[in-house]
């Protein structure tokens, strides 16, 4: 029972704080005319506050006090002390989070943005957190220390950028990183782990209280909000930590499970190939990586004709496919490198058949 009042506790407790807060601050963005305004390349037609993901840190934080308050009131045990990774996921996290909050308030430039997140994602390895094994993809095992470095800090970055430019349509980012959420702290139960299954289950609480502002707010009722880059960029670091954490084979966190990377590989697995086939369209195109465009995913299911409801069912839908089947894949005992190859395969099929909404 304890496994999962102590998580309950944490998504009930986030998701009221988040209610509360977003309230006040719509009531506040309103008031100072704090917008984000149309433009070419954004598909919404009408002034909308775009500070929601603000309530994330403040919801997180209370949710997960008021868990680890009751799990002491219960007398269950937890750690004492935390893996320094934790103290970098904090200070990351909250670093990323007031340079989200500026460049939604202020703009800040794409190549600032960049240059803290790379700050934030060496910062992991150098904490002792890093993908330390492959598991036996392409025939390797263990890593070499300075490889594993490289690898976790790309991985991190392109975790948090996917979360970061997914973000196009109503609840597609959320919805994303509920779906990412909801597999994680499912095999932390698996794992007995509490601690983390209350930080999932704090985030989750936030980011579903977000949601019904975002999906289910009206404009006109002045209800509806945009979670910006001070949510995106949180959730991306929040998510990095997660993958790398449970892909780490020789962990001092997590017990001993075999399906690491099948797991971490499959949580954003939809976000990250949009984020790599947009990146390579636009390097063959001679056009740089961070300029704006509508290539992405949810922009080529719009393009197809489907509302923004349906682009979201579509692309939810793909993510569950992907982590059913990888899942299932590997449960049959088929090599990883077949799973991958399956899933580019069918992503880049997908991709060939929906149109081009913008070619430049």
């Amino acid at each position: 029972m304890h496994n999962l009042l102590f998580p309950f506790i944490a998504f009930a407790v986030s998701a009221s704080v988040a209610a509360v807060v977003l309230i006040w601050l719509l009531t506040l963005c309103h008031k100072r005319g704090l917008y984000d305004l149309p433009s070419a390349r954004k598909v919404h037609q009408s002034g909308v506050p775009r500070l929601g993901g603000v309530v994330f840190v403040p919801a997180m934080l209370i949710g997960g006090a008021a868990a680890l308050f009751s799990m002491q009131l219960a007398d269950v045990p937890f750690p004492t002390s935390l893996h320094p990774s934790f103290a970098a996921l904090c200070v990351g996290g909250l670093l990323l989070y007031f340079i989200g909050v500026v460049d939604d308030l202020f703009t800040v430039s794409a190549q600032i943005k960049f240059a803290v997140q790379i700050l934030v994602a060496v910062s992991f390895p150098v904490c002792g957190l890093y993908i330390d094994s492959l598991y036996g993809f392409l025939g390797i095992y263990a890593l070499p220390v300075p490889i594993a470095w490289v690898l976790t800090t790309f991985i991190l970055l392109l975790i948090i950028n996917a979360v970061n430019l997914i973000d196009g349509i109503d609840g597609l980012a959320g919805s994303l990183a509920l779906v990412a959420l909801g597999l994680f702290s499912y095999n932390f139960f698996h794992l007995g782990h509490e601690l983390l299954l209350v930080l999932c289950a704090s985030l989750s609480g936030a980011v579903a209280t977000f949601l019904a502002f975002n999906l289910f707010g009206s404009v006109e009722r002045k209800t509806k909000t945009f979670m910006g880059d001070s949510g995106s960029l949180l959730l991306g670091v929040a998510l990095g930590y997660l993958v790398v954490l449970y892909a780490q084979q020789h962990s001092t966190i997590l017990p001993v499970h075999t399906n690491g990377l099948v797991v971490a590989y499959s949580a954003l697995l939809v976000p990250c190939l949009d984020l790599c086939r947009v990146a390579l369209c636009r390097m063959r195109r001679r056009q740089p990586i961070f300029k704006a465009d509508k290539t992405h995913l949810h922009h080529k299911l719009l393009a197809a004709g489907l509302t923004m409801p349906r682009t979201l069912c579509v692309a939810l839908l793909m993510q569950g496919f992907f982590m059913a089947l990888n899942l299932l894949l590997h449960h049959m005992s088929v090599p990883m490198e077949w799973i991958v190859l399956a899933d580019v395969a069918i992503y880049a099929l997908i991709n060939i058949v929906l149109p081009v909404s913008e070619k430049r």
